[in-house]
């Protein structure tokens, strides 16, 4: 990424803070279904990233080693696992199905 692409991005990230700590702000925090609705927000676009990340190849979608330690973290949480061990368990899944050739 160019220096130029990257300071436009940078200017254009404030501006859209800026615009919405301001004028959207105010609105925001008389109406209580809108602090609700922002404070979604942040997890939706992790959720999206994680998605993106998790299930793309460059311009694809594949299903690959990925996929299987996703799922062995997403069981570990559910079994209320401690983070760190939710970390082990999705490396030592994803590192196992390589490993094994099991998937992509």
């Amino acid at each position: 990424m160019s220096l130029l692409a990257l300071a436009i991005l940078s200017a254009g990230n404030a501006i859209t803070r800026a615009i919405g700590m301001f004028v959207l702000g105010r609105r925001a925090a008389v109406n209580p279904r809108w602090t609700k609705l922002m404070a979604l927000v942040p997890i939706a676009v992790v959720a999206a990233v994680f998605a993106v990340q998790t299930f793309t190849s460059r311009d694809q979608i594949v299903f690959d080693a990925r996929v299987a330690g996703v799922a062995a973290a997403s069981i570990a949480v559910w079994r209320r696992a401690p983070m760190v061990l939710v970390v082990i368990v999705a490396a030592g899944v994803t590192a196992g199905v390589r490993a094994l050739h099991l998937a992509g």
